[in-house]
């Protein structure tokens, strides 16, 4: 995706001289992945949080810290702590 979109846009700019056009890239690619690098954000200090907090089950935290899971999309409101 990203790297069709991004070509898209170069072309755009390039054929209208206008470097402006790759802007409207960045708000396009945010607005795609800010949802989902955001969660990857939350679920990693939150894991920082979880292997600092001594005694670490690793199978709980694969569950919710993995995206390979489906635990990982429940708690869309994860906070920087244990559990």
């Amino acid at each position: 995706m990203n790297g069709r979109l991004a070509g898209g846009y170069a072309a755009k700019a390039v054929l209208e001289n206008d470097i402006d056009q790759l802007k409207e890239y960045e708000l396009e690619i945010q607005e795609h992945l800010f949802d989902s690098l955001n969660r990857a954000f939350l679920k990693k200090k939150r894991l920082e949080g979880f292997w600092q907090g001594g005694e670490v089950d690793l199978a709980e935290a694969l569950r919710w810290g993995w995206v390979g899971f489906s635990d990982y999309y429940k708690n869309e409101r994860c906070e920087a702590t244990n559990g």
